[in-house]
């Protein structure tokens, strides 16, 4: 059964990087032998148990694989703003909101849009006024 996220999506049951060794694209619903982990640099077996426990099941995102692969991929922090220095404490500067575009301005029959049919791409890729 799946749990719904507070965003309303649905949370993943199985690890994103369980997939079978001939074809990466696809994954067992039941543990298999013919799994790897490709969380890992070089892809590794798991055990059929350890796949049940963890890979096929909400818990994949307790893994060791899995966070080594977080930690691996993160992105990096700004410079001076370590945790570990005492930033934690320190608000960091807001971010500001994203501009919001000025409304379109009505479309009307009397003045066509920009892109009418007379603008069109040639197989050289320079815009031709004419047809």
């Amino acid at each position: 059964m799946t749990e719904r996220a507070q965003s309303g999506g649905t949370l993943p049951n199985a690890c994103p990087f369980l997939a079978l060794d001939e074809d990466r694209d696809r994954r067992s619903d039941v543990p298999d032998g013919r799994h790897r982990c490709y969380a890992e640099p070089t892809p590794h077996p798991r055990a059929l148990t350890y796949q049940e426990s963890f890979c096929l099941s909400a818990a994949f995102p307790s893994c060791r694989s899995f966070l080594d692969w977080a930690a691996r991929a993160a992105a990096e922090p700004l410079p001076g703003q370590s945790r570990a220095a005492g930033a934690a404490s320190q608000p960091l500067a807001p971010i500001p909101a994203p501009v919001t575009p000025p409304p379109a301005a009505p479309v009307s029959a009397a003045r066509p849009p920009l892109w009418t049919p007379s603008m069109v791409r040639i197989r050289t890729g320079r815009l031709s006024s004419s047809v």
